[in-house]
């Protein structure tokens, strides 16, 4: 009992170290056994390495070539938009690349990519033999980093700070447009650990790394079972009782304008979910949310992809529907909702999806409380979905204190006795 006192003592007092260093570090004061380098304050026994001194050979731009069908006789080809945010292969659309020079332009271990213009600048993908054949694209800048100086899953979570996202923010306004070359890339440094260390640091996140994706690949699984479920409890095996009826027969709608929900970032301004016109149907019953009178289906007609989105968003639009029921005591707007994700598009040969087109579509409407039963089914779905999701934000919270606790030295993992 004594030890276990004095271990619980000792741990108390190593947090208390550890917020001790973190405000003096904030304040610009260099604690005792840390320096002040290039790359902020940092342990003594570290250095700083440009990207180029770790890197095999200087930053490679990639092929100019153009993308063609995917197919499996050519290599794949990774374009800015194959690079996830989090700086993951997304692996949908593929294109492949036909070139005589491919072959120059192929990823190995240990190879990283930058993207070098656009809104995208800054942006890094690590290649994953998992991820199999990559060429990667011409506004990419690959460094191969060398796998004796550094390791190059530590140098990609560097890429991911705040420190890092700094720096690109202020090069890309020295140009005046966004966009960094080679010779920038060069430049950019970095704190770096013993090799062991960097190593430990490595793994450490990776761990993060891992519950974020085992965890959303649950919300994948969960968001196809829930389909598959709607499309078993509105089958017609499951419709005893109902009728057909029209849309506009239970629903009414109107245009409201511009019109502002009450999730106000801190700074005051609104987000605009109208750019890349991908939102087309929602549900929310929020008495909080986005109107005083809930719940309400939201239609945008303006979209060309169709993407059901969660709720309650952020968003000011002049093209969104604001869905009612005309009468309650037929119809649950909640089933409504579901079942009008079912409907395929009314005329499908163009992308735009126009609410005239759907409102003479007949559905099958069972009784009020079978309607009822449906929707809270589907609802304890969505909120098995939701939980997942706060768990996955919450993981990538953490990630996020980690990196900056141990990839600056904060936290040292060097020994099994080490803060």
């Amino acid at each position: 009992m004594i030890l276990l006192k004095q271990k619980v003592k000792e741990r108390v007092g190593v947090k208390q170290a550890i917020q001790d260093r973190i405000e003096k570090i904030n304040q610009g004061i260099v604690p005792e056994g840390y320096k002040q380098t290039i790359v902020g304050i940092i342990p003594k026994d570290w250095g700083d390495k440009r990207l180029e001194e770790l890197s095999l050979k200087s930053g490679k731009y990639g092929i100019n070539a153009a993308g063609v069908d995917y197919s499996e006789d050519f290599p794949r080809y990774l374009r800015i938009t194959d690079i996830s945010d989090e700086g993951r292969y997304i692996g949908k659309n593929e294109k492949s690349v036909d070139h005589k020079d491919s072959q120059n332009y192929l990823l190995n271990v240990g190879d990283i990519v930058f993207a070098r213009t656009g809104n995208t600048t800054g942006k890094t993908y690590l290649y994953e033999e998992s991820d199999g054949e990559l060429v990667y694209a011409g506004f990419l800048i690959k460094y191969s980093i060398n796998l004796e100086v550094a390791n190059p899953k530590l140098i990609f979570y560097h890429t991911q700070t705040n420190r890092y996202w700094n720096w690109v923010k202020v090069m890309s306004a020295r140009s005046g447009q966004p966009g960094i070359n080679s010779k920038e890339y060069n430049k950019l440094s970095f704190p770096l650990a013993s090799y062991m260390e960097q190593q430990k640091i490595a793994d450490i996140l990776a761990t993060w790394d891992r519950a974020i994706e085992l965890n959303e690949s649950l919300i994948k699984e969960k968001v196809e079972q829930k389909k598959g479920l709607i499309q078993k409890l509105m089958s017609s095996d499951y419709m005893v009782g109902s009728k057909k009826v029209q849309l506009a027969d239970v629903l009414d709608y109107q245009q409201p304008g511009k019109f502002i929900t009450n999730n106000i970032l801190e700074d005051g301004k609104i987000p605009v979910l109208t750019a890349n016109k991908s939102f087309v149907l929602g549900f929310t019953d929020e008495k909080k949310g986005i109107y005083d009178d809930y719940p309400v289906i939201i239609f945008d007609d303006f979209t060309t992809d169709i993407k059901y989105v969660d709720f309650p968003f952020k968003v000011r639009s002049s093209a969104m529907k604001i869905l009612k029921l005309t009468d309650g005591d037929i119809a649950d707007l909640k089933y409504i909702y579901e079942r009008m994700t079912l409907i395929k598009h009314p005329r499908g040969s163009h992308k735009r999806y126009y609410i005239s087109e759907y409102q003479h579509i007949n559905v099958n409407l069972p009784p009020l409380a079978e309607q009822k039963r449906i929707a809270n089914i589907l609802s304890t779905a969505d909120r098995e979905i939701e939980l997942l999701k706060e768990l996955v934000e919450e993981l990538k919270e953490e990630k996020k204190g980690l990196m900056q606790l141990l990839l600056t030295g904060i936290i040292r993992v060097k020994g099994k006795n080490d803060e």
